[in-house]
């Protein structure tokens, strides 16, 4: 007999039970704690810095020597491009500014020789 209302199921009988098998999360150590807690008040700290150097039209060198100093590998680019929005938004842009972005570059601007003339 077909069961009009679930073709998948044409002998209308009810089907067994399935239980699905739960996986468990495992527990934190302390260490993983403690290190998850680091890394949210990392965030917030350099968030916070970050947004200041983006609002700043000079932002404070000291601060960006920090932020410079803390920063995380995946934060390098963010905080090179908000720097390169600066000097491509000056006329005469800073010096030390440009060098810093040669370092977040990877490129140390005294290694790089005299510019050409």
């Amino acid at each position: 007999m077909m069961n009009p209302t679930n073709p998948t199921n044409p002998a209308g009988k009810t089907p067994a039970k399935t239980t699905a098998k739960t996986k468990t999360k495992p527990r934190k150590t302390a260490a993983e704690a403690e290190l998850e807690e680091r890394l949210d008040i990392h965030d917030a700290f350099y968030g916070m810095l970050l947004d200041k150097v983006r609002a700043d039209r000079y932002p404070s060198s000291k601060m960006m020597d920090i932020l410079e100093y803390t920063m995380l590998g995946y934060e390098r680019e963010e905080f090179a491009r908000i720097l390169l929005e600066k000097v491509s938004a000056d006329r005469y842009p800073s010096i030390p500014m440009i060098e810093r972005i040669a370092r977040l570059a990877g490129q140390s601007a005294d290694s790089a020789g005299d510019p050409p003339r």
